[in-house]
């Protein structure tokens, strides 16, 4: 009798582990696919932001070749004005895209360290047993070697 007791015990303690570590491997997903996400917001706002950034650039050059073709009377008018609000837009959007770059950096930071965690989770014992149960695959870390990584806006179809 006390045979069947440890044994159910031991097959208890079983389940038990397998559960908790599941819902580690579980959670470690989802904080993954969070880092993951905060990534892909950052790089949109930062694609959302370089149309900005070449519509301004055209504006200056417009601006200039106006100067440029007129009367040195327009010439005082037009510099006092538009040079000054473009340069404070450029310098506001410059400011906003630096602000993204950092937070797409942090960004890709946290989600290889959930990503590490993660596979660091999957390849010790008694891990390594559930995730081959549950088919819990390792996670690929953001790298620059990845195509995804690199997808900056191409600007050549602003000035074309």
């Amino acid at each position: 009798m006390t045979v069947i007791w440890v044994a159910l015990g031991l097959a208890g303690f079983v389940v038990v582990a397998a559960a908790v570590l599941d819902s580690g491997f579980a959670r470690g997903q989802t904080t993954v696919a969070a880092a993951w996400s905060a990534i892909d917001v950052q790089v949109r706002h930062r694609h959302d932001l370089v149309p900005d950034l070449v519509g301004l650039v055209r504006q200056y050059a417009s601006h200039e070749r106006l100067l440029s073709g007129t009367l040195r009377s327009l010439l005082a008018v037009a510099e006092a004005s538009p040079e000054r609000t473009a340069d404070a837009r450029f310098l506001r959007l410059r400011q906003e895209l630096n602000a993204v770059e950092d937070a797409i950096q942090r960004a890709r930071r946290t989600y290889n360290e959930a990503v590490r965690a993660q596979n660091d989770r999957r390849r010790r014992f008694p891990g390594s047993l559930v995730a081959s149960v549950f088919h819990f695959g390792p996670v690929v870390p953001f790298d620059l070697e990845n195509p995804a990584g690199k997808s900056v806006p191409d600007v050549t179809a602003f000035f074309g």
